[in-house]
């Protein structure tokens, strides 16, 4: 059970799209601080961007990518905290930052995901578990991905599969302002026989979950424009017409403990870091609870 060419190939083509937003975003919002004054809605829009554009290509692997918006979001962080100061050292930093996302994401490297998580097709896996150099995963990976499609295969028999009965109440929301995020997680769960519903923000989450017929698990996101994953989570949890008890589960790039402890506070059921994001990992934390 994993991504396919075409899937992988679907989501080159969505996360150059969702970058070259983000890439516009940049372009037009520095230009906006020019006048050394801090424009705050043009800094949460490239606070944002940065952000979305960091998580985005830590779940696929795109370590310069990722490195180069963690670097602009930090710094666009500090001037949001009025920690520093808009100015001319400043601007040319994040426009230096930015030329560079510009060549990384028009380089080679965001060719194809590049995360060893994702996983290859059972097929390029031969008796002995080597693995086919077209896959270009390391041979030491390959004890560890027949683990995998074995556990997913079993999880989905055809006795499973014929039964009605085990596939009630897999339902899942998946909440995530990246596209890009949205539709990996879409195809690893519809992989593993799970329906998916995507939006990309709290608001319309909670809109679903009140309009919709019920869900059974919900992966989140934390940091989203108009409702964040902590008050969606807090929502769901206080909420009179959400079950008290659905399952909800933080998907971010906030890996500090701080962090980890407030979404759990909130009442998430579970909190993974899009940096450390392994497929098996991710499918077995879901079926924990569904």
């Amino acid at each position: 059970m994993s991504l396919d060419p075409d899937e992988l190939t679907e989501l080159k083509d969505i996360f150059k799209l969702e970058a070259a937003d983000h890439l516009q975003t940049f372009s037009t919002d520095l230009g906006l601080l020019k006048g050394l004054k801090a424009n705050s809605a043009a800094i949460d829009r490239l606070h944002r961007a940065a952000h979305s554009l960091k998580g985005a290509a830590r779940m696929l692997g795109l370590e310069e990518i990722d490195f180069l918006a963690a670097e602009m979001e930090t710094r666009l962080g500090q001037v949001k905290r009025y920690e520093i100061e808009v100015n001319p050292a400043l601007l040319s930093e994040l426009y230096l930052t930015l030329n560079r996302l510009r060549l990384a994401i028009d380089s080679n490297e965001a060719e194809l995901p590049l995360s060893q998580t994702l996983l290859v097709q059972p097929s390029t896996i031969d008796k002995i578990g080597t693995v086919d150099s077209r896959t270009q995963v390391e041979t030491e990976r390959s004890d560890e991905l027949l683990l995998i499609t074995s556990e997913l295969e079993t999880a989905l028999t055809p006795q499973t599969l014929s039964n009605p009965e085990l596939l009630v109440a897999r339902r899942i929301l998946v909440v995530d302002d990246s596209l890009t995020t949205r539709t990996l997680e879409k195809n690893i769960l519809e992989a593993a026989g799970y329906q998916v519903t995507l939006v990309n923000n709290g608001v319309d989450a909670l809109e679903k979950l009140l309009t919709e017929e019920p869900f059974e698990l919900v992966i989140a996101d934390v940091q989203m424009p108009q409702m964040d994953g902590f008050e969606l989570t807090e929502t769901i949890r206080r909420h009179k017409r959400i079950p008290n008890q659905l399952p909800v589960v933080l998907l971010t790039s906030l890996a500090d403990e701080a962090s980890r402890q407030r979404g759990m506070l909130a009442g998430a059921n579970a909190y993974l870091t899009k940096g450390s994001f392994d497929q098996l990992e991710f499918l077995k934390t879901i079926r924990q609870f569904i």
